[in-house]
Order: C-alpha cells, then sequence, then structure tokens
C-alpha cells in the first residue's frame, strides 16, 4: 500500500491512479501484448480484458474465487489480511448461528428423546421380536413414514414400500398401514390381479406366484444381504428377527434373478446380529466417553 501511495506521488500531475495501477501489474501474463489491468482473487495472474480472463479460467481451471483459506506467511501478512480473517471468521459465525436455528439441520437422534407415539411404536414392534430404527425428522424417509401402532386395539400398521423391476428399470408402489397379522401373498396379491392389470408388471403376470421371490434388505450391515420373505406367513412374521429401518421395503423379483443377491442363511444372520449388538455397543461407550 506505502509503495502504491508513492507510486502516485512520483506521477506526473496529469497522470491518474488507474495509469498507477497498470504500471505495478505490468504486462497482461496471457496474450503479453497490451498491459495488464486486473489481477485474479485466486491465482493472482495479470490479464487485461475480459478474453483474456476467460482464457486464463479455462486453461488453468481457476473459478476466480479468493481463496479464504490459503495459507501465508507471517513475514507477507498485512492489513487488508488480517481485516479477510476478520471477515471470514464473522461469515463462519453467521452459518453457525443460522444452522443452529434451523431445527431440521441440527435435529439428531442422539441423546434425544423419542415422542409418545414413537416411543409406543417402537415398543410395539420389540414386543413382536423386531428391532424397528428411527432417522432424524427432517430425513425424506421419515416423513414418508405411515407405520402406525394402535394402543387401544393393539395392532401394528405398516406402511409397505415394492420395488419392482421392469427392464433395468424401478417401478414402486406404496401400501400405507397393512395390518401385521395379515399374510403377505394377501397384501401382494392385488399386484397380481388382473383386475389391477399393469402393463409395466407384465413379466410378473407371466411369472406368477411360483416365480416370483420377495427379498427384504439385511439392515445394520456393511453387505448388501437380503432376507427372502415368504408370502404363506403374516407380516409379523416375516418380520420377526429383522432389523427395519421405519418401514420395511421389500424388492420383488424373478426367481432365476435370485443368484444376483446374496442371500442370507441362518449362520449369515447370527454374524449380522452379533455384528449389530457389537456396533451397539461401541456405539453407547462413545456416547459414555462424550458425555464425560
Amino acid at each position: 500500500m506505502i509503495g502504491f501511495l508513492i507510486l502516485i506521488l512520483r506521477l506526473e500531475p496529469n497522470e491518474t491512479c488507474e495509469n498507477a495501477i497498470t504500471l505495478m501489474l505490468g504486462n497482461c501474463e496471457v496474450c503479453s501484448a497490451n498491459e495488464s489491468k486486473y489481477t485474479c482473487p485466486r491465482c493472482e495472474v495479470k490479464t487485461c480484458s475480459l478474453i483474456c480472463v476467460k482464457i486464463h479460467k479455462n486453461e488453468l481451471n481457476c473459478n476466480g474465487i479468493r481463496d479464504k483459506t490459503l495459507y501465508k506467511p507471517l513475514n507477507k501478512f498485512n492489513n487488508l489480511d488480517l481485516l479477510s480473517d476478520y471477515r471470514l471468521l464473522e461469515e463462519i459465525s453467521r452459518s453457525v448461528n443460522k444452522y443452529h436455528k434451523d431445527i431440521n439441520k441440527r435435529w439428531t437422534r442422539f441423546q434425544t428423546s423419542l415422542p409418545i407415539q414413537l416411543f409406543k411404536l417402537r415398543g410395539a414392534a420389540y414386543s413382536r421380536g423386531i428391532r424397528l430404527l428411527f432417522l432424524p425428522q427432517n430425513f425424506a424417509r421419515h416423513k414418508e413414514n405411515t407405520t402406525y401402532y394402535d394402543w387401544k386395539t393393539k395392532h401394528l400398521f405398516w406402511r409397505i414400500e415394492w420395488i419392482f423391476f421392469s427392464l433395468s428399470e424401478k417401478i414402486k408402489f406404496v401400501d400405507d398401514r397393512v395390518i401385521d397379522t395379515e399374510k403377505l401373498g394377501t397384501t401382494f396379491s392385488k399386484y397380481l390381479s388382473q383386475e389391477n392389470h399393469k402393463p409395466e408388471l407384465e413379466l410378473y403376470y407371466s411369472a406368477d406366484y411360483s416365480g416370483i421371490s420377495l427379498l427384504l434388505k439385511a439392515e445394520k450391515t456393511a453387505e448388501r444381504w437380503y432376507h427372502e420373505l415368504d408370502m404363506h406367513l403374516s407380516l409379523r412374521e416375516n418380520l420377526k428377527k429383522k432389523t427395519i429401518i421405519e418401514y420395511p421395503v421389500i424388492y420383488v423379483i424373478l426367481k432365476h434373478q435370485k443368484d444376483e443377491y446374496e442371500l442370507i442363511n441362518s449362520d449369515d444372520e447370527k454374524e449380522c446380529e452379533n455384528k449389530i449388538n457389537e456396533n451397539e455397543e461401541e456405539s453407547s461407550q462413545n456416547k459414555v466417553i462424550d458425555l464425560t
């Protein structure tokens, strides 16, 4: 800054500050034909025109935005850099305050009590041997969930999402509040009924029940494992000893496609259960450490 002022004092009376800036910047580093007028805030390349600015951005893959966190040696640190850092801290403080006020951004299930209806729903699932987990309230899957427990009649109604595959395209159907005592085949039967004929499910009509398998993804595992469900059993029996996140998502596939999926057997299921228990113990220990 001091050098810039000295340069202005040395100019002739008819010369302006713009001339001083030009003398300090030198020639354009892109075309080298004209005196430079601009300095890129990010890479500090000197340019003379908009055309040269665009050329330098394309060649250097530069976005022209100053890097606010770029390291600068202390011997080159000046008052402008100090002001820039101060403004960066103010901007971070505003962002933190903004997200702190936004319930959807700061909400998690960690150390947070469940609402009474979700607490009862989880308890009802647990009494049926089902491990039910909930996502934070701002997640789309949580917002879509219509699973409901009627504590007066003691009935549990599930939301079920059916995923069909037709010519490598996913087709989704949803059933809201299916009672858990109903047989899975009865719930599924309407999708193979000729009364509700859907052209996109033509492959499944031709395969009929004998050529179709229903799979449920094994949650809380690193591997992509699937449980094969039994249409002759009720929804409650099929979900027993399973982990469900919000609601069951059932994949409807043709039986000859089963080789493409890693089906879980009794040994894998026990290993899966042990991993879940280990993860829970580790999580609970971390919570104790955080609280101390």
